[in-house]
């Protein structure tokens, strides 16, 4: 069963929630329309496919590196460096494999439209 006021609590941090969720929108809403105004629609475009096209391998290589720094902490004993070798050469594989995927497909992207904008 639950606690006697946590019903109170919950309610009350769900309007704290809500309060900074309409927050956010409300400051996102008012800082687009002055970056619009001194950018201009074309730049501040760029700005976002940009911004798409790094994102993507911004959050994979933050998660890769959290990852492995946690796992390769566990293995500091003299005993697991074998294990710390492995698995240190198993994220450097993902890393290139997967980085450099996620690193090529916005250049195939650039190619297919460059190819289709010239003919």
């Amino acid at each position: 069963m639950a606690e006697p006021g946590t019903s109170h609590r919950l309610l009350g941090h769900s309007a704290w929630n809500a309060a900074a969720i309409l927050l956010s929108a409300g400051s996102n809403l008012l800082i687009l329309s002055v970056v619009l105004s001194q950018l201009g629609l074309a730049a501040f475009g760029i700005a976002g496919l940009v911004t798409a096209c790094v994102t993507p391998g911004q959050a994979f290589g933050s998660s890769l590196a959290r990852s492995t720094a946690r796992e390769l902490a566990h293995r500091l004993a003299p005993e697991s460096r074998e294990d710390a070798r492995r698995f240190f050469a198993a994220s450097l594989l993902l890393a290139l494999g997967i980085g450099g995927s996620i690193a090529a497909i916005p250049d195939f992207g650039r190619r297919a439209v460059v190819t289709e904008w010239q003919t």
